[in-house]
């Protein structure tokens, strides 16, 4: 699926609208470095309500945990 696709969409009567996406992106550390981001691109269709903070707070525990898989594997 590209990029436009993923961005509009058509309604039933066949006028384009604009699919709200939300990114976010969590820092991916080890030993105190900076080593990437974890993020992802969140589209919102309107029929569902999510929130944002749950994502990051998500999103902060995996790579949390990646971050401690790398830190163990370079020892």
């Amino acid at each position: 699926m590209g990029q436009n696709e993923l961005q509009t969409g058509l309604d039933q009567r066949g006028k384009v609208s604009t699919i709200p996406i939300a990114f976010i992106g969590i820092p991916l550390k080890a030993d105190h470095k900076i080593l990437g981001t974890l993020s992802i691109d969140r589209a919102g269709d309107g029929a569902t309500d999510f929130r944002n903070d749950e994502d990051t707070y998500f999103l902060t525990m995996v790579a949390n945990l990646v971050g401690r898989i790398i830190r163990l594997h370079v020892s």
